[in-house]
């Protein structure tokens, strides 16, 4: 079996010539909107990866419902990968509405990924209200874990090599 493993050219460096940035964002308010921001920046693709706690949030909070539906209409693709049981199947069928719902074993946490930016939101810390008809759902925050994520639109580094070991 071949294991590769990739090891940058040059040094990686985030420097004024790419404005790219890596960012932990604490507040609740500060994460909702940094995710709406990137998925108003999505041109193509958003995939979701979620474990079956995280699954329903972006759907309960109004805001980022809007925010999915305007994007759909602008040709973005949604894909969701879960573990699908039968305890979260009928939230599976809901977002099927939106887009393309995968299955995969033993998924924890949760990320996102569009065409330019990743974003990772504790779901620790975050967990969605069960109200869906407020008219802005926000997440109701754990006592223990302070809320945070983390954002990236970094390029990716294509200057890579492959070592065979």
């Amino acid at each position: 079996m071949i294991n590769y493993l990739s090891v940058p050219s040059r040094a990686p460096s985030i420097t004024s010539a790419n404005s790219g940035r890596i960012e932990l964002i604490r507040s609740t308010e500060n994460i909702i909107d940094t995710y709406l921001q990137a998925l108003h920046n999505a041109k193509s693709r958003w995939d979701y990866f979620a474990d079956i706690n995280s699954l329903a949030v972006p759907f309960l909070i109004k805001s980022i419902t809007e925010a999915l539906s305007s994007a759909k209409s602008t040709g973005v693709k949604f894909r969701f990968v879960t573990e699908i049981t039968e305890g979260n199947i009928s939230q599976c069928k809901e977002v099927v509405a939106t887009g393309e719902v995968r299955h995969l074993d033993g998924v924890r946490g949760n990320f996102a990924v569009s065409d330019t930016e990743y974003i990772s939101i504790s779901s620790a810390a975050i967990t969605a209200s069960s109200a869906r008809d407020r008219t802005e759902s926000q997440p109701t925050r754990s006592g223990a874990t302070p809320a945070h994520a983390v954002y990236s639109n970094v390029k990716e580094d294509r200057t890579t090599t492959a070592i065979y070991i």
